[in-house]
């Protein structure tokens, strides 16, 4: 619905206007909830399926750098939301400061990825993989970057 509570000229009345955002939402959050689910559920069973795989990589991550960027990441969406909320009460000059901060931020994230992306490969620590690395396809493929000595 529109702030001043007017009508958009799409709707016949205020209620169907509210009806159908309110519809838009729920429809919102159940795709999310699908999405999600299905990641979680393919995470899952990929973590049980290749559990000696997953616990090989945890052994590399940076929980440090990780846990950073999650704060970095959170306050660019927090300063993103401010800048949208600066536009819709007509502060101009708030906008710009957000907007900046925001593209800050993601630029302090995106050099965080990129030493994720490129660390282990500096410490030298990637190899062939071994003769017990599992030979199907799909998982050789997957899998076989990450075994390391």
């Amino acid at each position: 619905m529109h702030r001043t509570g007017d009508l958009y000229e799409q709707f016949q009345t205020l209620e169907q206007q509210k009806e159908t955002a309110t519809l838009g939402m729920w429809v919102f959050l159940v795709t999310e909830v699908l999405f999600f689910g299905g990641m979680f559920l393919a995470y899952t069973i990929n973590r049980s399926a290749f559990s000696t795989a997953f616990g090989i990589g945890s052994n590399t991550l940076d929980i440090k750098l990780g846990a950073g960027n999650t704060v970095v990441l959170i306050m660019s969406s927090l300063t993103m939301a401010m800048a949208v909320w600066s536009a819709q009460v007509g502060k101009k000059k708030l906008v710009s400061i957000f907007l900046i901060a925001t593209l800050g931020l993601g630029t302090v994230f995106l050099g965080v990825k990129m030493t994720l992306r490129n660390w282990p490969w500096r410490r030298r620590k990637w190899i062939k993989p071994s003769p017990s690395t599992p030979t199907s396809t799909s998982t050789a493929s997957f899998i076989s970057p990450f075994i390391s000595a």
